[in-house]
């Protein structure tokens, strides 16, 4: 049994319905939240066709915050589930991740040992850090992606690319890598990896119109000099 935590967009749902493609999936708790009509517009690109896509097996709906309720908390104990896969939900407190009988885990669209918290590709353009574009799986604990790392991937990065769409594509190789370990995690074989969590962590309110402005002039150049060319 696997409950799966996540939003409401369109990269939530592909989420969702990957995990409920490979595994024997639940619940699904689908948490609302609210995002730029730009970025809702561009992930379309990325993952169509899911508009109206609903699992299968059980799944509720909670406001934005509500995912620590009570209320959630009791659904997913009647599920009783072996492991809780994660992305794209409000910060979990110890109260519901400790419900699934492994734990909770998460895809963070970065690479932990250099960008935790928000829009780290964002960050990653502005710090001039292209290595730490990515995802990463980690088990939840009390910190902001500070868990145990299982998994990293990489998505190619290519002239033309920008913030929004090196985030679109952290994501659907975090889906993958997701599969991967999560069916290791199951097993009992998964093995942690020997990395760090303690990269910079932003915040939604450090990201404002002037570093969008600084962002937008320097991805070019900032891709060519990661890739060399």
């Amino acid at each position: 049994m696997i409950a799966v935590l996540t939003s409401t967009h369109a990269r939530h749902k592909a989420f969702a319905k990957k995990m409920c493609e490979n595994f024997d999936v639940s619940l699904v708790v689908f948490e609302k939240k609210h995002q730029s009509s730009e970025l809702s517009s561009r992930e379309k690109e990325y993952f169509k066709k899911l508009k109206n896509w609903l699992p299968d097996c059980r799944y509720v709906f909670c406001d934005k915050g509500e995912i620590n309720s009570l209320k959630v908390q009791n659904i997913i104990k009647e599920v009783n589930p072996l492991v809780g896969l994660v992305f794209g939900t409000s910060i979990l407190k110890p109260n519901l991740y400790n419900i699934p009988n492994l734990g909770c885990f998460n895809i963070h669209t970065g690479k932990t040992q250099y960008f935790r918290g928000v829009d780290s590709a964002f960050w990653a353009i502005h710090d001039e850090k292209l290595e730490g574009i990515g995802a990463t799986i980690h088990k939840i604990d009390q910190g902001i992606d500070t868990g145990i790392v299982y998994a990293q991937a990489s998505p190619l990065i290519i002239e033309g690319d920008d913030h929004v769409s090196l985030f679109l594509k952290s994501c659907q190789v975090g889906f993958e890598s997701m599969v991967e370990k999560a069916f290791r995690i199951i097993e009992g074989d998964a093995k942690p990896l020997n990395i760090s969590s303690n990269g910079k962590i932003y915040f939604s309110k450090d990201k404002n119109s002037e570093k969008e402005k600084e962002v937008t002039a320097k991805t070019k150049k900032v891709i060519k000099d990661f890739l060399n060319v």
